[in-house]
């Protein structure tokens, strides 16, 4: 009797345990379904033609994006000449972002982990510049972008636009990029990111200091992603991502959609975790269900009041705000079902 009960005890703690993973399973199940049923049906009706949304109302909506991009951080729409050329405009390397870049920034900011405003001013312009001494190939002048200032090697015709927010530490995007190109397998010496904070001449749109024309915003921005023909919207984590709060973001998200550019969500290691935890717990689920439902373009701002105004009067005019709430949904639930069944069949690679 003296050895049966421990024995009846640990087979108690072993039903409870296979209980509680039982029951986490059919939660996440439960959660993934519904979600997944009214992300289809909401797709499914913002994908039916309306009435004004033709090719002048997707180009209104692209013109938008740009000059919300102007607003935000003036320094978004990709070079002119690289489409004019007819090939995507160049991108940085996967390897130098993350082999490179990040010991640059660390020497040049002196900060462990400084977002890119506070990165841009020391790296991207002005007398320390990468590019400060080198002349820009485009228009001849003194000073240049990032990636013409790159050897050879860490720089090549775009093979993904980038969609991000400037706000993010230099660990949030790079631990993204780095998780994405471990996990899809591409080769980080032939990958190249279109990356705007790269990409851009800041030298010369931030000495402008004005806004470029709508028509050239939705030539450049437009014409680039599709040229360039994928995307990576990256999130700086799971339950609240800054992106959803930036409204020009989820209008360039909903943008690459509607034409059709395949696009993926990533996210930093950091966030693997913190959705491992949610799993675990089973408090987790409800706040991110919570979480998932909060997600609401109607709350997204911009630092220019009449970028926001712009934005929200082209999504409330053309699809509809509940149409964009449901692509982006969509690319999160894409990223939460991987993450899950990573968690369930490969658990040794979340720690």
């Amino acid at each position: 009797l003296s050895t049966a009960a421990p024995a009846a005890q640990e087979a108690d703690t072993d039903d409870s345990s296979t209980s509680v993973v039982v029951w986490v399973i059919i939660s996440v199940v439960a959660f993934v379904t519904a979600i997944a049923a009214a992300v289809a049906f909401r797709l499914h009706a913002a994908r039916k033609p309306a009435q004004g949304d033709g090719a002048e109302a997707v180009g209104a909506a692209v013109s938008a994006v740009g000059a919300a991009h102007v607003g935000e951080n003036p320094v978004t729409a990709p070079a002119a000449s690289a489409e004019e050329r007819g090939t995507p405009p160049f991108g940085v390397s996967a390897a130098y972002l993350l082999n490179i870049f990040p010991n640059e920034v660390k020497a040049a900011t002196g900060q462990s982990n400084p977002n890119f405003h506070e990165i841009c001013p020391v790296f991207a312009c002005g007398p320390t510049g990468k590019g400060a001494n080198k002349v820009c190939p485009r228009d001849g002048l003194q000073g240049c972008s990032v990636v013409d200032a790159l050897d050879e090697g860490h720089r090549g015709p775009a093979t993904h636009f980038v969609s991000w927010c400037w706000g993010y530490s230099l660990e949030e995007l790079v631990g993204a990029i780095g998780g994405w190109v471990k996990n899809s397998g591409v080769d980080p010496l032939n990958t190249f990111l279109w990356v705007c904070f790269f990409c851009n001449n800041q030298y010369r749109l931030l000495k402008k200091g004005d806004e470029l024309k709508p028509e050239e915003l939705q030539h450049m921005f437009g014409q680039s992603l599709q040229r360039i023909g994928r995307m990576l919207v990256v999130f700086n984590n799971f339950e609240e991502p800054a992106y959803i709060g930036r409204a020009w973001c989820l209008f360039e998200c909903f943008t690459s959609v509607r034409g059709q550019i395949p696009m993926d969500v990533i996210l930093p290691k950091s966030a693997e975790a913190g959705f491992r935890q949610a799993i675990e717990s089973g408090k987790g689920m409800g706040r991110l269900r919570h979480k998932f439902g909060a997600i609401d373009v109607r709350n997204a701002h911009a630092s220019r009041h009449e970028d926001e105004v712009a934005i929200k009067g082209l999504i409330r005019q053309s699809v509809g705000f509940d149409a964009v709430n449901a692509l982006v949904k969509e690319k999160l639930l894409e990223w939460l079902l991987r993450e899950f069944k990573r968690f369930i069949t490969d658990p040794e690679s979340m720690a």
